[in-house]
């Protein structure tokens, strides 16, 4: 099996290879709340930084330090919300340093 819950055929292997978000990440000039998970298998931590560094826009790195559904994850998702409510709006985004 290829990324989760892809079928393992040769197209969508070499297919996938282009899902890798360094590759496209130089592109991104629009604000970007960027978020993963500290032990996320599907989308590793150092591979979310690295596009994250190559990200040209405004950026923000929210990372997951546990569960998703974690108690501890409610500053992070506070900040998830304030970012969604000024994209929605069209507004700008108050980066946090």
């Amino acid at each position: 099996m290829a990324y989760p819950n892809w079928p393992n055929h040769l197209e969508v292997v070499q297919t996938a290879r282009y899902f890798d978000p360094v590759n496209f990440a130089p592109r991104i000039k629009c604000a970007s709340p960027v978020s993963f998970g500290l032990y996320d298998g599907t989308s590793p931590p150092t591979g979310v930084t690295a596009a994250f560094n190559l990200i040209a826009g405004p950026k923000e790195l929210l990372p997951l330090h546990s569960d998703h559904g974690s108690p501890s994850q409610e500053p992070r998702n506070a900040r998830r919300e304030e970012w969604l409510s000024a994209l929605v709006k069209g507004g700008p985004v108050k980066l946090k340093k």
